[in-house]
């Protein structure tokens, strides 16, 4: 009994699993609509209303994702070597 309980809901996973295959087939009919307008600098009227439909309902947008921040920066100065170098011989 403690082993069913520590299993996944299989019912809740196979929900999840078809709500991702149907958003995928959207995601891919918005992709053949938009194929078919020409032009990269298209605006927001030179597209259809049914596209429009699909694209709010699907929450997608063309913005391009955030920037990442830098890093920590390094500390500059002096190191502490554990030996010297030798010159160079000749």
């Amino acid at each position: 009994l403690l082993e069913l309980e520590k299993c996944p809901n299989v019912d809740a996973l196979e929900a999840d699993l078809k709500d991702i295959q149907l958003r995928l087939k959207r995601l891919n009919q918005l992709e053949v609509l938009l194929s078919d307008v020409k032009g990269k600098k298209a605006s927001s009227q030179d597209l259809s209303q049914p596209i429009l439909d699909l694209i709010d309902e699907l929450e997608v947008s063309d913005e391009p994702p955030a920037k990442q921040g830098r890093g920590p920066k390094k500390e500059k100065g002096p190191r502490n070597m554990q030996s010297f170098r030798l010159p160079y011989r000749r």
